[in-house]
């Protein structure tokens, strides 16, 4: 979607009120460079949809204020090991920009309440410790390590239940090279990790790749079969790939690509496009049957996200050379292969092809025949 065909989808007050249609461009067309930082301002929810040009102006100043006002909080804190003081306003600031930066340093006062020194710094140690270990293709330069490791630090001390995790760094660095802007990217990354924030337990992860294991199950017994009598059928190999969105698996467009369409939440079981999906297949199956057929209850599994389908779509690109696979060694081997070499619109159509023969088959299994 080019910048253009972007901005038509908003009315004559700035407000983007088709947000199914927002998402569907997005996961069916991608975003043209020139329009995905204006976009993942909407896609990850720094402007809400249907706010004004004039709400934005006065969020984004919002915003950028709490994150300066956030940042000198923890700062000073760790340098002085004291509670922090009010920001001082920059030599160049607008007068009329005082209000906000004084609310600003009111609410992370608030926010940031029970953050100390001694709370903090494990946090810290862990960020420096992976920061310079970051995967980003492009390289990593002094400026960009700077910018991880405030951005990291500034979500570790606002969401302490969360904290920082080995991995965040890797899907910061995918925000901080689409948003130029440091509080927007922080912003956004934010908003993102909250709503995975289950993914990075341990528990969630772990039925995630169960919720894998299960879908090869269904979809593709052969492989699934030959994958457990190698002793790899749990699938572990899928952690990161679900963790960071293929992010090492692709090149740094592609992953950015990929990522946007994963997060557009377009095509999912338990969204309108698979419903719609359903419907359809229920009414066809039901008029092929002349009438003679009633749904026993729905069987599909509603917590299959796509990412997942993506997870089989990958395995079942390969399955010739995994099925030739004599043991473990082999299969990783061969994932480890992968690397930067796949092509992500074969993966896409592909997952989208399997998403619909499980829309499919969850339909079929449903029906008794009377």
């Amino acid at each position: 979607m080019d910048l253009q065909s972007f901005h038509r989808l908003f009315d004559e007050r700035g407000r983007l009120l088709d947000e199914t249609r927002f998402r569907k461009v997005v996961f069916e067309d991608g975003l043209a460079a020139e329009t995905r930082q204006e976009a993942w301002l909407f896609l990850f929810r720094f402007y809400p949809y249907d706010s004004t040009v004039k709400e934005r102006e006065v969020h984004k100043i919002e915003q950028e204020m709490r994150y300066r006002a956030l940042k000198a909080r923890w700062k000073s804190l760790v340098s002085e090991g004291e509670e922090a003081v009010l920001t001082s306003s920059p030599a160049n600031e607008d007068p009329s920009l005082g209000y906000a930066r004084l609310q600003a340093e009111l609410w992370v006062r608030k926010a940031l309440a029970s953050v100390t020194n001694e709370k903090i710094s494990p946090e810290i140690i862990a960020v420096k410790k992976d920061v310079g270990r970051t995967d980003y293709a492009p390289g990593l330069t002094p400026k960009l390590q700077n910018e991880l490791y405030d951005v990291l630090v500034s979500f570790a001390a606002l969401q302490p239940d969360v904290g920082y995790v080995q991995g965040m760094n890797d899907i910061l660095a995918r925000f901080l090279h689409v948003l130029p802007d440091q509080a927007e990217a922080f912003w956004c990354f934010h908003n993102y990790i909250l709503s995975i924030a289950n993914e990075f337990s341990s528990n969630g992860m772990v039925a995630k790749i169960a919720s894998v294991k299960q879908l090869v199950l269904e979809l593709d017994l052969e492989l699934y079969s030959h994958l457990k009598k190698q002793d790899i059928a749990d699938l572990t190999f899928c952690h990161r790939w679900l963790l960071l969105g293929f992010h090492r698996e692709l090149t740094i467009n592609d992953s950015v690509c990929c990522f946007e369409k994963i997060t557009s939440h377009h095509l999912e079981l338990n969204g309108m496009e698979g419903e719609k999906e359903r419907e359809l297949l229920r009414k066809q199956t039901f008029k092929i049957d002349g009438g003679s057929a009633r749904m026993s209850g729905p069987t599909v599994k509603q917590d299959f996200a796509f990412d997942l389908f993506l997870c089989v779509a990958l395995l079942t690109s390969i399955r010739e050379r995994l099925l030739l696979c004599a043991d473990e060694a082999d299969i990783f081997t061969t994932l480890q292969s992968l690397s930067h070499k796949i092509n992500l619109d074969g993966m896409m159509n592909a997952a989208k092809d399997l998403f619909y023969q499980y829309c499919k088959k969850s339909v079929h299994d449903s029906f008794i025949l009377l």
